[in-house]
């Protein structure tokens, strides 16, 4: 006699159940990797922001320390976009005197984010367009403070300051 078994029921359950369970602490796990993902590429941005300002300061200070009295020392020429810098040294704006006329703008923050970084993710100066983009700029007084908006966790920005050349990362 050739017997067949079949699953009931209570077996088909059983291992949906089992499927379900495993789908979802998997998928869990998968959302936590990937904020984990974006939160580190917003630190790597900010340390590539970093690293170009300082290459810019270097710069500077060698045109300095070749040719002081030179008018062209507040200057980085580039063959992509002409830097100014800050009296201190630090890159300001790629238009002339920030520091000299009314102050810092956002404007200022964006062309400095789209000149030192290397293929820079979109980023918004405009207050209406802050929900439009990832991320974000906003002036205060001689800070550009970057924010990155795509977290659940809360605000991630660092803070640029053209007095001191500071990177300041703050992660909520």
């Amino acid at each position: 006699m050739n017997k067949h078994y079949s699953l009931g029921r209570f077996e088909y359950f059983t291992v949906a159940i089992a499927i379900g369970i495993i789908a979802a602490v998997g998928l869990n796990r998968y959302v936590h990797l990937a904020e984990q993902a974006r939160n580190l590429r917003f630190e790597v941005i900010s340390h590539h922001f970093l690293q170009a300002v300082v290459n810019a300061r270097v710069h500077w200070l060698l045109e300095k320390a070749t040719n002081p009295v030179s008018p062209s020392i507040n200057q980085q020429d580039d063959p992509i976009t002409l830097l100014y810098f800050s009296p201190q040294g630090w890159p300001a704006a790629v238009s002339p005197g920030p520091v000299e006329r009314q102050g810092l703008t956002a404007a200022d923050c964006k062309a400095l984010w789209d000149s030192l970084l290397q293929n820079p993710p979109p980023l918004s100066a405009q207050p209406e367009q802050r929900g439009a983009y990832s991320y974000h700029v906003a002036v205060q007084g001689h800070l550009c403070r970057y924010f990155w908006l795509g977290t659940s966790t809360g605000e991630y920005y660092f803070d640029y300051s053209i007095n001191t050349g500071q990177v300041r990362l703050v992660i909520p």
